[in-house]
């Protein structure tokens, strides 16, 4: 069965692999995870997002681009994202397709 996982890594030091059963799954958390990243080095911005959709992803991607969180300190793409934490600590998280 194909399943896609996330693998966190802050500081050097992995964080326990999360699996889900869809990529608009695993984006979505990835997503969550790098905005609750940000939203702690950066005070001035909210996070109040619910993803549902693909429409509400899309949404989110574009208001994080207007908002000027993503940097070349702070960004993503469709398969990583990388931040600064609050702590000046680097955090990375990428997706994987698996087979299990």
């Amino acid at each position: 069965m194909k399943k896609y996982m996330t693998v966190e890594c802050n500081n050097m030091e992995l964080l326990h692999p999360k699996f889900f059963d869809t990529l608009f799954e695993t984006k979505s958390y990835m997503l969550k995870r790098f905005c609750s990243i940000c939203i702690r080095t950066y005070k001035k911005y909210r996070y109040n997002f619910k993803i549902k959709s693909q429409k509400d992803f899309d949404e989110v991607v574009k208001e994080l681009t207007k908002s000027g969180i993503r940097d070349y300190e702070n960004d993503f793409t469709e398969y990583e994202a990388w931040a600064k934490t609050y702590s000046q600590h680097q955090w990375r998280c990428r997706i994987f397709k698996v087979e299990i």
